[in-house]
């Protein structure tokens, strides 16, 4: 970013693809939704190769994103339906993709990146709007970006997930062993009702319950450790 002199500075990782012409365009474009927009994220969409479950689970996060106000502040409401302070109210401050994101030059350089090992993004996001700025959505600035994880994956970056959610939000999605069960449970019941509704191979499906358990399982203990280095081994 520092190498770079425009207003506007987009950002893509090395495994996302836009998905037409337009995506510079319309990502741009969305500093226009606000008064005060520092920056910018964009929608995701699977690759073809992606399976059932990862297309299911990226087509949902965005569409629940396309359902509340594209511009988000920490005083204005803009008509959001999540209470104010709530976790979910706190998930949409904040979240910020930079597999598909642009930021306005002026206030990075007054609010650069935190030199963190993941997740500098989201942090970011949650700065700047506590600072006053604004954060925008581009329902139409779309880019291809999704993977298919295998076990030993899907544990590395789910434990660092438990982490980072947890160290820079206070995030517990499972507090005890039995909630780390009670999740993966769920998790099963859905992807059974999914895989039943959309024809999808009771081996496949399996494969995705198995990923599912290593995740919830991984963050869990992400966060476990985190308390242990804190608090030391009673935590």
């Amino acid at each position: 970013i520092s190498l770079t002199s425009a207003e506007f500075v987009a950002v893509l990782t090395q495994d996302a693809t836009p998905a037409d012409q337009h995506w510079l365009a319309n990502l741009v474009k969305a500093f226009d939704k606000g008064t005060k927009v520092a920056g910018v994220f964009g929608a995701h969409k699977a690759y073809p190769e992606a399976t059932p479950f990862v297309s299911m689970g990226i087509d949902g996060h965005f569409e629940h994103f396309n359902r509340l106000p594209h511009v988000a502040d920490w005083d204005g409401d803009h008509g959001n339906p999540i209470p104010f302070g709530s976790v979910p109210w706190q998930n949409w401050i904040h979240y910020y993709s930079d597999n598909n994101s642009c930021m306005r030059r002026s206030v990075w350089e007054k609010i650069p990146y935190p030199n963190i090992d993941w997740g500098e993004d989201q942090v970011w996001a949650w700065e700047i709007v506590k600072q006053g700025y604004e954060k925008a959505y581009a329902h139409d600035a779309i880019v291809c970006h999704s993977h298919n994880l295998n076990e030993d994956q899907q544990r590395k970056v789910s434990k660092i997930e438990g982490d980072f959610w947890l160290r820079n939000f206070n995030y517990r999605f499972e507090s005890s062993a039995e909630q780390v069960l009670a999740s993966a449970d769920y998790l099963r019941d859905r992807n059974v009702e999914f895989a039943l509704a959309h024809g999808i191979s009771d081996a496949v499906r399996d494969e995705q319950i198995g990923l599912d358990r290593v995740a919830v399982a991984a963050r869990y203990t992400g966060q476990i450790e985190l308390l242990r280095d804190l608090y030391g081994p009673s935590a």
